[in-house]
């Protein structure tokens, strides 16, 4: 039943949730409410712009409170004190020495619309007074003309409508009364307003909501869901927590002794779940961010990212969300070239204009379409839908066609000439590239994965020149990119056959893709690990010694969560987990460090803030935190078709105890819990009665452990070690067939912690950077990196005692613990110097 527009709003019950954020205001701080159709973005002071996609209704939405008893008006924007972000509510409280305001933001999961609801607390009656401008635009590039708005007395709200009819929007409240004119056939200059009165005794019991609705409709059928929506905004309120409440307890957790990564890691998901979108002309797809549009029609990039979706398919199907990548990889082949090319960008006004061949933008872009064929064969290994697979082998075979037919040369490799752009947008480093390795680890990645999808669908012939193409492709790779001498990849190939040697983030992919040793890039991943690039927020894309860098470029100086979020990964598949988990934290702690709950596209390379042009809620950030974590840190790889799960965790010194709860392989999920105490560490694994899988269990120790024992389920089990420069595995092969327990003994061997800081806003880099470490016989050797005049100290962990220390000294504090005290002279101020420390054992 349709609620009467007058009808009251009863009070109802907001649960806390145990992932909500409670600030102070920052006025100027991004905050948003995100739903399927529908997105309120604005700052904490209380100003924001509606969209109902693909259109942006109103702008500078906000209100003030005139007290008639005292003939005042307040600026609630002047008053803005608290804010509670909530995955599925974001709340402001507004504080005034006779009342209390809290609006909650509400866009629904699923209808297309927005609610705003005031709830009141005051000793003396009020008026409410609601400002707004009306716009009625669609999102860039497409435009509209002869928007008007009208007020309908019958429904106490605006209308706002053109001539064509074939859009609308509506904003009103039960009890508003018109107080702004509207002119005939335009819209007014000034911010239109309207009032709700209020007294104190009903501001106890009752809500003051705020709709907002509309989009590519009529004027009828807008009006048939505002009154729908003002029918249900208890139960809206509940849907949306309830959808939350499934993805934090029904998709991947992670429980580790870091509350705040576990943390971090529940806002990536709702972050990345955020980015979902079902527009009503082109389907569902995902955005790549999230930003107020203010003057303009771009709201951040909240629209469709072929690149971006196909990289966050990755980090949504490690936590689980098979049914979304479905939805949103089927909008990529909706709009797939006939050529087989993937769109890098589709637009949410696409079906308004002529975007596909009007525009330069959709196929720009030459990585989206080897992405989408990894991204087909990610969502194959982790969620085993061959049927999905069937479906669109068409497509995936189109695309394939596109990149073999990208490469002139016949050197087995995409060449960013012919197939587009790809590691850089733009800069110096971007004209006369021939190819760049982030293109091309891209492109060798996905011939394994047309490889492998071939055997799948029985093209045995394919397969075979699959294989071909692979032996080529890889052999072109090495001879172009890497620099065995120097044990350093190159950046790019040019034109004229000269190469770009700049030590750039990118040389991490093919360590990311595991397409390469990492002894072929140990100079890059100690670049990664120096002064140079690294800072407490990330990874420089560029060396700052680079002719180069700027920290305030895009491509080349910033800091991208996504990049280090890769480089992570590299660092961990290269048994550099100390790095690795100095990479994930700095990615982490973005959750924490500006708008809560999301994080930023990128920041200065100087200095721990935003850019200024930085989308706040960018999903490829997200990804940053996700991928790290689970295929960097816990190294977990699974095939749901051949019921394989790959665990090679890489748990930190300090860590005695996790748990990996609902990791999903298919249908079945899983539970992990570690376990390590002084020389023993202990795997049980729940398959929750899913049929018999085959486990890989690599667990990284301390470099120099000696393995005593393995136990599987209590008995002795085969097992194979192998010795790294920075760890020991011990590789391990079980049948998961029921409750599964390992237990590994091993003498301890030496292994070296690190102490985080969460960078603040404005902070400069100055943590000591540990560039490499190494056990030889009876020395373990440290090489630093700490600013000059500066103190540091590292806590360790020996199975060897320690006769003497060089370059530091030791202090034992129980029988394998100890910290490692560094002092950093140098005649330079506030410069990184080197130190070499040398541990006698």
């Amino acid at each position: 039943m349709v609620q009467n527009s007058r009808s009251p709003i009863p009070k109802f019950e907001v649960i806390n949730n145990p992932l909500q954020f409670e600030q102070a205001v920052s006025p100027n701080r991004y905050c948003e409410s995100v739903g399927r159709k529908s997105a309120i973005l604005g700052i904490e002071s209380g100003k924001f712009e509606i969209w109902i996609y693909p259109l942006k209704i109103v702008s500078d939405f906000n209100f003030s409170v005139y007290i008639p008893n005292y003939q005042t008006r307040i600026d609630c924007r002047e008053i803005a004190a608290r804010t509670i972000v909530r995955p599925e509510m974001t709340s402001i409280i507004f504080s005034h020495q006779l009342f209390t305001v809290v609006e909650h933001l509400l866009a629904p999961q699923t209808g297309a619309g927005a609610v705003i609801l005031l709830d009141i607390k005051c000793s003396t009656d009020l008026e409410i007074w609601f400002s707004f401008s009306p716009e009625l635009i669609p999102m860039w590039p497409a435009g509209l003309g002869g928007q008007y708005t009208l007020w309908l007395d019958e429904y106490n709200c605006y209308f706002i409508g053109e001539g064509s009819k074939k859009f609308s929007g509506i904003i009103g409240s039960p009890f508003a009364k018109k107080y702004s004119g509207t002119p005939g056939h335009q819209l007014p200059d000034e911010p239109m307003k309207f009032v709700v009165a209020i007294t104190s005794e009903k501001a106890v019991q009752t809500l003051i909501p705020v709709i907002v609705t509309g989009g590519v409709i009529g004027r009828e059928q807008a009006l048939e869901n505002y009154q729908q929506i003002l029918s249900n905004i208890e139960d809206i309120y509940f849907q949306n927590r309830s959808h939350y409440k499934n993805l934090h307890e029904g998709y991947l957790q992670i429980k580790t002794p870091d509350d705040q990564l576990n943390l971090a890691l529940e806002w990536a998901k709702v972050a990345l779940d955020k980015g979902v979108v079902d527009n009503p002309q082109l389907g569902t797809g995902l955005t790549a961010g999230y930003n107020v549009s203010g003057k303009t029609q771009r709201p951040g990039f909240a629209w469709f990212f072929g690149g971006d979706t196909c990289i966050n398919s990755l980090a949504i199907a490690q936590y689980g969300d098979f049914e979304a990548i479905r939805a949103v990889l089927t909008l990529l082949k909706k709009y797939q070239r006939r050529d087989g090319k993937i769109p890098h960008e589709i637009t949410q006004s696409a079906a308004l204009i002529n975007w596909f061949e009007d525009y330069p933008y959709c196929y720009y872009h030459g990585d989206t379409t080897p992405y989408y064929i990894i991204a087909m064969h990610n969502y194959l290994a982790r969620s085993g839908d061959k049927q999905f697979i069937e479906q669109n082998w068409q497509s995936i075979l189109n695309a394939y066609l596109f990149c073999e037919r990208s490469d002139t040369d016949g050197d087995g490799l995409m060449e960013n000439k012919v197939a587009g752009l790809a590691a850089m947008e733009l800069g110096q480093m971007l004209p006369e590239t021939l190819i760049d390795i982030y293109l091309a680890s891209v492109w060798v990645r996905a011939i394994v994965c047309m490889s492998e999808l071939c055997d799948l669908m029985g093209d045995q012939k394919r397969k075979a020149a699959s294989d071909v193409h692979l032996a080529t492709a890889l052999e072109s790779f090495r001879k172009i990119f890497s620099d065995e001498k120097e044990q350093r990849l190159r950046f790019s190939r040019l034109v004229d056959g000269s190469n770009h040697e700049e030590p750039t983030v990118w040389q991490s992919v093919p360590l990311f893709w595991g397409i390469l040793d990492p002894e072929a890039a140990q100079r890059n991943l100690l670049d990664y690990a120096s002064s140079r690039m690294s800072v407490e927020w990330g990874v420089r894309s560029i060396s700052s010694d680079s002719r180069y860098y700027d920290p305030l470029n895009y491509n080349n100086g910033t800091v991208w969560p996504f990049t280090t979020g890769m480089v992570s990964v590299a660092q961990y598949k290269s048994h550099r987990s100390l790095d690795g988990f100095q990479n994930l934290k700095a990615n982490a702690a973005l959750t924490f460090l500006n708008s809560p709950g999301w994080q930023t596209e990128l920041l200065s390379g100087e200095f721990c803030r935003p850019l200024d042009a930085s989308v706040p809620h960018q999903l490829f950030s997200a990804f940053g935190i996700v991928t790290p974590l689970v295929s960097g840190m816990f190294g977990l790889e699974t095939s749901a078709l051949t019921r394989q799960i790959s665990f090679t965790p890489h748990l930190p010194l300090a860590w005695e105890e996790c748990e990996i709860n609902n990791y999903r392989c298919g249908e079945d999920r899983f539970r992990f819990t570690l376990s390590k105490k002084a020389e023993r560490l202990a795997l049980v694994v729940n398959p929750n009665n899913a049929p018999e899988y085959e486990l890989i269990f690599d667990p990284a120790l301390p470099a120099g452990s000696r393995i005593n024992a393995v136990h599987v389920n209590s008995r002795p089990h085969e097992h194979s070690v192998s010795q790294t420069q920075y760890d020991c595995h011990c590789l391990i092969r079980c049948k998961l067939s029921g409750q599964t327990s390992i237990e590994i003994d091993y003498q301890m061997g030496i292994e070296l912690g690190l102490e985080t800081v969460p960078p603040a806003i404005g902070a400069y880099p100055q943590a000591l950077k540990i560039i490499d470490y190494s056990l030889n016989d009876k020395m373990f050797e440290i090489l630093v990196e700490g600013l000059s005049g500066m103190s540091y100290t590292v806590p360790f962990r020996s199975g060897f005692p320690v006769e003497s220390a060089k370059g530091g000294q030791v202090r034992q504090v129980d029988v394998f613990d100890y910290f490692l005290d560094i002092k950093i002279d140098s005649e330079k101020p506030m410069n990184y110097e080197p130190k070499k420390i040398q541990l006698h054992l």
